[in-house]
């Protein structure tokens, strides 16, 4: 007979175990495309979408890379620690809304350091926190959100180039954008498509073609004027005006060495 005290710990602890893994590796596989022998990712305890993610991988014998890998010293290669790391992270990435369905690929390694081996049997617990995101993850978050969610980045970049009432050439705009006129055709074929630029016709000279924004486009356009004053104000609050003149003067400086070896 078993009493109910036995029960209720034996169900305390099975929902302890059940809560355990938040992903399994079925559901890890679904997400990225890494598959055996180099899916590393056994399970995630615990994850907070753009912010930080918690992963186990099972160190066992049967890895293929201890064949070789030292043979009767089975180390694991630190290439795959970053390997295994990079694939939690990569989880993380893609978990956040605006890159669902993407692929999350290794950028760059800095500082890294390998404090001591990982040998057969061993458990990794995988700590990945999302420090900052760059100012393109924040633009496409927000455009994701907004009513205006058709447009990617790179387009939104060409309806800012091409300014509000200036109709402009292919040319001129693509210079801004530092692009050649033709890579630029596809960006402003798809916004045109979409409604938000326009070609028009020169009244002087009919050969010329000349880019435009649409009502829609204009719309768009101070949306992202209002986002970036919004994102420096909440930069600039509690400087006092000497440190905002220091910021400028930095600013400044950039521009001019940008200007002079573009």
């Amino acid at each position: 007979m078993i009493c109910s005290s036995n029960i209720l710990m034996f169900e305390i602890i099975l929902s302890e175990v059940l809560c355990v893994a938040i992903m399994d590796a079925q559901e890890i596989m679904d997400m990225i495309p890494n598959r055996y022998p180099i899916c590393y990712i056994d399970y995630v305890d615990e994850l907070v979408p753009g912010e930080k993610i918690i992963a186990t991988k099972n160190v066992t014998i049967n890895e293929s890379f201890f064949r070789g890998h030292f043979p009767g010293n089975p180390v694991m290669p630190g290439v795959l620690l970053i390997e295994t790391l990079a694939q939690a992270a990569s989880i993380l990435i893609l978990k956040s809304p605006e890159f669902v369905g993407k692929t999350a690929y290794l950028g760059s390694i800095s500082k890294a350091k390998f404090r001591k081996v990982v040998r057969p049997g061993d458990v990794l617990k995988l700590n990945v926190e999302m420090k900052k995101k760059h100012e393109k993850w924040i633009e496409e978050s927000e455009l994701r959100k907004s009513v205006f969610s058709d447009i990617t980045i790179k387009e939104m970049h060409a309806i800012n180039a091409i300014s509000m009432y200036d109709h402009q050439t292919a040319s001129q705009v693509a210079k801004k954008l530092h692009l050649t006129p033709g890579t630029l055709t596809a960006t402003i074929d798809r916004l045109c498509r979409k409604g938000y630029a326009e070609r028009i016709r020169g009244n002087d000279d009919r050969r010329i073609i000349r880019i435009g924004l649409t009502k829609k486009g204009r719309l768009v356009y101070r949306a992202h004027d209002a986002f970036h004053r919004m994102m420096v104000k909440s930069f600039l609050k509690d400087l006092n005006p000497d440190e905002i003149k220091t910021i400028e003067k930095a600013i400044h400086n950039l521009e001019d060495f940008l200007k002079e070896h573009s």
